[in-house]
């Protein structure tokens, strides 16, 4: 299964197919997308108290005790075992006490002679770095989606404010088309179709306070707190850097996701060496130590009984249970090689798709800008020509309507093109 191992990196492009804007900058840390103090103070409390990563810290603990435990089985163990014994043997009427203590100590140790315990102790160690590395990406991840979920929410407050203007906005419009009814240019069911309007925007309103209020209970949540809907964002959006994309290399050296990927490759490559070796002979010692006296004082007084025991197993037969065990840890550490690969190909895959994303959201967030312009121009004029009786309730109210909806057009996008940035900074995998 040598071939994965080979081929991993075959293809991967020298350079993005996407160049950085001139607006790009070098980012230090993910942190340092955004400036805002409310922003980041949320990403801390959510760095400090989020359980996931609570649960992260717990893992690479255990890895470490698991390197622990393979390494010490390269070293010699040492075990002491001390007994005292009274006892009374009868002599006719009377009997006499006899007092035992014995002392001992074994020494057990296999020779590593073909490196199995070496292997073993070096899969341990890169399971342990991939356990580093998977807190590092499990951090990274809950940052960026912290900031993420900053941003929806200002979004979702913009949003309620612009349905609250719709609102109002749609009053106006019942209180021109009320004056034209009673000066004998408009007709009942234009009031009523502009009713019908307004109770229409105050569902909307009613459903998007549902889905600010339960992002603010699923973000206390997350920050590791029980939900209590106190949680405050400003209605401005956060200024969020664009990141320089630098070079695929880079990229991949410093993502810790992918580290943790090749860590895992390489512990499963350790462990397929082991295996083969446990087709090898084992060669162990054994040492012992031993003294028994009658009285406590003079155990060792003129030198311990001991024993040397060489000890040479060989497998024989089992039937090709260890070397089946060897092919199936080989394939499995060709499968690690293949999920190794798999993250490269997702990896560019995110980086491209953000940086086209930069693109194409910036250019569109320019043209709803224009949209929203020329929709409330649009508005204005309809309005008017309502006014002087040259056009109908209908025309008015989706003139009104399209101004709207181009405004939010206009919100989400900015959302979506700040998100963005965020994604694009976690697939170039630039720290925290």
């Amino acid at each position: 299964m040598k071939e994965e191992r080979r081929e991993v990196l075959d293809g991967l492009p020298q350079r993005w197919s996407q160049s950085d804007s001139a607006a790009a900058n070098d980012i230090g840390s993910l942190m340092g997308l955004v400036s805002e103090p409310a922003v980041r103070s949320y990403v801390d409390t959510v760095l400090a108290e989020n359980i996931q990563l609570k649960q992260s810290v717990i893992d690479l603990r255990s890895a470490e005790f698991a390197r622990v435990g393979a390494s010490s089985a390269l070293w010699p163990s040492v075990d002491g075992a001390s007994s005292a014994r009274r006892q009374r043997v009868k002599t006719g009427r009377t009997g006499d006490y006899s007092n035992s203590f014995d002392l001992s100590a074994t020494l057990n140790w296999e020779v590593d002679l073909w490196g199995r315990l070496a292997d073993a102790q070096s899969a341990a160690y890169s399971d342990q770095d991939a356990a580093a590395q998977d807190l590092q990406a499990a951090r990274l991840s809950t940052a960026g989606r912290a900031m993420r979920d900053w941003i929806q929410l200002v979004t979702l407050n913009r949003l309620i404010q612009l349905d609250n203007s719709r609102i109002s906005s749609l009053k106006r419009t019942e209180d021109i088309i009320s004056e034209q009814f009673t000066r004998g240019l408009g007709s009942l069911g234009d009031l009523e179709g502009a009713r019908a309007s307004t109770e229409s925007s105050r569902a909307n309103l009613t459903d998007r306070k549902l889905q600010r209020d339960q992002l603010v209970r699923n973000m206390e949540v997350f920050a590791g707190q029980f939900p209590s809907s106190r949680l405050k964002a400003s209605g401005k959006l956060p200024t969020v850097k664009l990141p320089k994309s630098g070079f695929p290399l880079a990229t991949i050296g410093r993502r810790p996701d992918l580290l943790a990927a090749y860590a895992r490759a390489r512990a499963a490559d350790y462990r397929t060496s082991a295996a083969y070796k446990e087709l090898l002979p084992k060669f162990a010692i054994n040492f012992t130590l031993s003294d028994q006296a009658s009285d406590l004082s003079d155990l060792l007084q003129g030198g311990p009984a001991w024993s040397l025991l060489g000890n040479l197993t060989a497998p024989l037969f089992d039937a090709g249970a260890r070397k089946a065990t060897a092919k199936e840890q080989d394939l499995a550490a060709a499968n690690a090689w293949l999920d190794y690969r798999d993250a490269l190909l997702t990896t560019v895959l995110e980086v491209e798709n953000a940086l086209n994303a930069e693109f194409s959201l910036r250019k569109r967030q320019g043209q709803l800008a224009r949209a929203y312009e020329h929709a409330q121009e649009n508005y204005r004029q309809f309005e008017r020509r309502y006014r002087d009786g040259l056009t109908d309730i209908v025309t008015l109210l989706t003139a009104e309507r399209a101004a709207f909806d181009a405004h939010q057009a206009l919100f989400q996008v900015q959302q979506e093109w700040l998100q963005n940035r965020i994604n694009l900074a976690l697939a170039l995998g630039i720290g925290l």
